[in-house]
């Protein structure tokens, strides 16, 4: 396994290095050679991505201003492949709800995400986080195991992607053929081309409150400072809203970002804004076209060839399957569901669906 770790880090094939190395570190703490590998791994790791975090971080920083609450067409989005799609269902069935895994793995179908390796934890790529944890050896080298993870994509995440943005951390790599999105905590993205140069990014922290949301503060704690004067007391507040819509994925095509934001909580509590897809223009930051509300907010949506593929629903809610047009934005397909449609994965002329307690099939014709 050393030698295999060798070659790899000979080869620049620098993720399976540190994987197999960060293994032998942790199975034989008392050889420090291994550890010392590790780290200098992962400094030939860091020193790739320095110019490419100067690159991120020296791209112009585009923040939209606050986009409207009802639908808006500012003009059409390209669109190369105009035609929609029409969806026909194929096949539902009930799921165990906890046999998701289960359900990738029988469809052979994956998320169009990169596995995003955590600050200071190993790699197992793709993979997720389990329960297995060592940590503080004898050179504080921190060691989590992770267990197989098949909604990732078999494909390690490549270097020139930086693990943050200025104190953001990476929290998704999305793969958007022929992009590649980074998200950066829950409000920036940076869209990297073929090449892995940056071509655009986004500050969407303006998408976070809808306009019916109201600001307000809560307290958190008290602060006491006492000097020669005296002693002091104080509220520690932080500001809140009513609504908070959360970026849960984005796609690009054609030179466009597409986006989705929505709250986890009732159509009522969020004041009816909530789920929307919008549509910008990558080189120059304007919107196109931002969706009516309620028509997405599952785990991500789907591009296929002129349309948007996007599900919507809540507990005890009517739940949806819209096919949108990308050039506009608009509903050009509803599909009446009974669950909400949460991961939606095109797969040749197949659209395979995951809700809560059922499995669905669609033909895209």
């Amino acid at each position: 396994m050393h030698e295999r770790a060798r070659e790899a880090a000979r080869a620049g094939r620098l993720h399976e290095a540190k994987r197999l190395l960060g293994h032998l570190a942790f199975s034989y703490p008392e050889h420090d050679v291994l550890i010392a590998q590790y780290n200098a791994v992962g400094a030939r790791m860091e020193a790739a991505q320095a110019a490419a975090k100067a690159g991120l971080e020296g791209a112009t920083l585009r923040a939209p201003p606050a986009a409207p609450a009802v639908y808006t067409l500012v003009r059409p989005a390209p669109v190369v492949d105009p035609i929609l799609p029409k969806l026909v269902k194929r096949s539902q069935t009930k799921n165990k709800v906890v046999d998701e895994a289960d359900w990738f793995r029988k469809n052979d179908v994956r998320l169009p995400e990169y596995f995003v390796e955590r600050p200071g934890e190993m790699l197992w790529a793709p993979f997720i986080i389990t329960f297995k944890t060592a940590g503080e050896l004898k050179t504080r080298f921190f060691y989590i195991e992770h267990g197989p993870q098949p909604s990732f994509l078999e494909e390690t995440l490549p270097l020139e992607i930086p693990p943050a943005y200025g104190t953001l951390p990476l929290s998704h790599a999305i793969d958007s053929k022929p992009y590649l999105l980074a998200v950066y905590g829950d409000r920036v993205i940076a869209i990297f081309d073929a090449a892995k140069k940056v071509i655009g990014v986004f500050d969407l922290v303006s998408y976070a409150t809808p306009p019916a949301s109201t600001a307000g503060k809560a307290i958190v704690g008290k602060a006491t400072l006492t000097t020669a004067e005296g002693t002091q007391h104080a509220d520690i507040t932080v500001d809140t809203n009513s609504i908070v819509l959360h970026l849960l994925h984005a796609l690009a095509a054609d030179g466009v970002l597409y986006v989705e934001h929505a709250a986890n909580t009732y159509t009522k509590e969020a004041k009816g804004q909530t789920g929307y897809m919008t549509a910008l223009d990558i080189a120059t930051g304007e919107m196109l076209w931002r969706s009516a509300p309620l028509v997405s907010n599952g785990q991500n949506f789907a591009i296929v060839r002129g349309g948007l593929l996007c599900g919507f629903g809540f507990t005890a809610e009517p739940r949806f399957m819209f096919v949108l047009d990308r050039a506009t934005g608009l509903k050009k397909q509803t599909l009446p569901t009974s669950t909400t449609p949460n991961i939606i994965i095109p797969k040749g002329n197949a659209i395979y669906v995951r809700g809560y307690d059922s499995d669905f099939v669609f033909d895209a014709r």
